[in-house]
């Protein structure tokens, strides 16, 4: 297993040599043994430290180009390392808008708060804008949450069981003038024949759900197949 990471330059034990200015585009390498630190000057100073055999202060071809049209070179330790963290550098980005991290001595506390607040929120923020038709930026996505967590839903609830309650219904005494499609037969059919045959196929009956709008028919095994949830 090798290691590859950043590294700041007024970390203690770096080596003066590493405090050396260099100009744009220029490396500087120190190694120990299998460990190799490499300095490279980008827009700034970058450090990084790596343990990879094939690491090197040697620059590689990015394939991509600036806007003066110049191929963008990089150290190979840069371009693993960013392959390998984007993904985490994007996740923490999208955490660290509207942090509730604060200070503290206890580490656990930040721990926790990050992983519920920051690292959850990320993660049920890219699921929903995956799922839903409406896409909502992270901001507005951490606004919709809080007001569901702390609103107060008996209201919702009660609507909501008033409409989870579905009635079937079947009229009783002769009622053969009035029998209409099970339009839950007439699905199922219209899914493998043309509209004409299945309405044929579909069942003729005098029930329907009183609660559903314009009140459908509905055989009972249909009614119960719909109205399962």
């Amino acid at each position: 297993m090798t290691y590859c990471g950043t590294m700041r330059q007024n970390r203690k034990g770096v080596s003066s040599s590493m405090k050396t200015k260099l100009k744009k585009g220029e490396t500087f390498g120190l190694q120990k043994n299998e460990t190799k630190l490499i300095k490279w000057h980008d827009k700034r100073p970058v450090l990084m430290l790596s343990t990879d055999s094939s690491h090197d202060s040697t620059l590689q071809e990015t394939g991509k180009f600036n806007r003066k049209a110049e191929s963008v070179k990089k150290p190979k330790c840069v371009i693993d390392y960013n392959m390998a963290k984007k993904g985490v550098d994007v996740s923490d980005q999208m955490a660290s808008y509207h942090t509730v991290v604060r200070k503290s001595f206890k580490w656990y506390k930040k721990v926790i708060l990050e992983l519920l607040c920051g690292t959850a929120v990320v993660n049920a923020w890219i699921v929903y804008n995956k799922i839903a038709t409406t896409k909502y930026s992270i901001t507005n996505f951490r606004k919709l949450l809080a007001k569901a967590l702390t609103e107060d839903d008996t209201e919702l609830q009660t609507i909501t069981s008033k409409r989870l309650m579905h009635t079937f219904i079947k009229p009783e005494g002769p009622g053969r003038k009035k029998r209409k499609m099970c339009v839950g037969c007439y699905a199922k059919f219209r899914k493998e024949m043309p509209r004409e045959e299945a309405d044929k196929r579909a069942r003729r009956i005098i029930s329907y759900c009183g609660d559903c709008p314009k009140k459908p028919g509905y055989c009972l095994q249909c009614f119960n197949e719909v109205h399962k949830n």
